[in-house]
């Protein structure tokens, strides 16, 4: 007589059906399979990611094909043959960056007691490699450009023609209203004035717009305080410029701007150098010239942000050194940190 299974009582420390084991140990066996399968194929990849650096062509990093030559690489190098030993370390690691495609082209120059002693154009202007980054090259800079402004402030300070610790409305009455009465030549400098961007956050902003000087002061003017006049510091990457060339009209005798005051004064003594800080010259072929902006791959931002170090500086992931191994480098790691 048999028992129907129903009826059978139920063992509480049974935990399933044993028919099920085999199926189970199947699907996790072929999950294995799967992953040791492609386990060699993505190890491909992040090696070869990393090793070819972040400016090689999609196919060479995901596939490691069609890979642009490491050995022809354009270099440009004059060193002072007196210490031409001393900076070739440098001048090598610099050409690495462009060998392993850590960046596309480049310049670097070295001046020791006012003198150059090391002069370098590397890489290429686009990044198919097909134009060469040499001497006539154009560099956008960028924030580098806040450097001229204070230079140019620090000028109108050291003449009497502005002081720092005075409200920007001393000079530009117009400027206070809308929570920025207070505000100071030395808060606009600091990235303090709370004008960090515009309000319209540039939307009808084009070339033809800023062509408009009154339109466009007085569009700056009427910004308001984003901190309703409390001093806090917020980057202002572009409206500094925009803000200090302002004052600077108001107080230079002949009323010029920042981009003017430089290439008249600042840049008078480098005949064989080209600073264009807002204008350029109608038959200038300064567009041909011009070095084009390569973002950074974000995902290469986000692996040096989480991988160690050691792992990013390990020559068999193939990245160069953080720094040349120069003779120099060792003694300053051990100066004081007082120096």
């Amino acid at each position: 007589m048999s028992i129907p299974s129903k009826n059978l009582p139920i063992d509480p420390d049974r935990k399933g059906d044993s028919s099920s084991f085999p199926k189970s140990k199947k699907r996790s066996t072929t999950k294995l399979v799967w992953i040791l399968r492609l386990l060699p194929a993505v190890l491909f990849a992040c090696h070869t990611y990393v090793a070819q650096g972040p400016f090689q062509s999609r196919t060479c990093l995901i596939f490691g094909r069609n890979c642009r030559s490491n050995t022809d690489v354009y270099m440009d190098a004059s060193i002072n043959v007196e210490k031409e030993n001393y900076y070739n370390p440098v001048v090598q690691y610099y050409k690495s960056l462009f060998q392993t495609h850590e960046d596309i082209g480049g310049s670097l120059s070295v001046f020791v007691n006012g003198q150059e002693t090391l002069n370098i154009f590397a890489g290429s202007k686009d990044l198919e490699g097909r134009i060469n980054y040499d001497d006539l090259t154009l560099q956008q800079v960028y924030s580098s450009g806040k450097a001229v402004e204070g230079i140019v402030m620090a000028q109108l300070v050291d003449k009497g023609l502005v002081d720092y610790e005075a409200p920007v409305s001393k000079y530009w009455p117009e400027f206070a209203v809308s929570g920025k009465e207070n505000v100071r030549i030395v808060d606009v400098m600091t990235h303090e004035s709370g004008v960090f961007y515009l309000d319209d956050k540039l939307r009808d902003l084009t070339w033809e717009s800023l062509k408009d000087q009154a339109a466009f002061s007085a569009r700056l003017a009427g910004q308001k305080h984003f901190f309703d006049g409390e001093i806090k510091r917020a980057y202002q990457a572009v409206s500094r410029g925009w803000y200090l060339n302002e004052i600077v009209r108001r107080v230079d005798p002949q009323g010029r701007t920042i981009g003017q005051i430089a290439r008249q004064e600042l840049m008078a003594d480098y005949k064989d150098v080209e600073l264009y800080y807002s204008h350029f010259d109608n038959d200038s072929d300064w567009e041909k010239r011009l070095s084009p902006m390569v973002d950074y791959p974000v995902l290469r931002i986000i692996g040096r942000l989480l991988l160690p170090r050691a792992v990013q500086t390990n020559k068999w992931f193939g990245y160069p050194e953080m720094a040349p191994l120069h003779p120099l480098r060792h003694t300053l790691q051990r100066a004081p940190a007082s120096l």
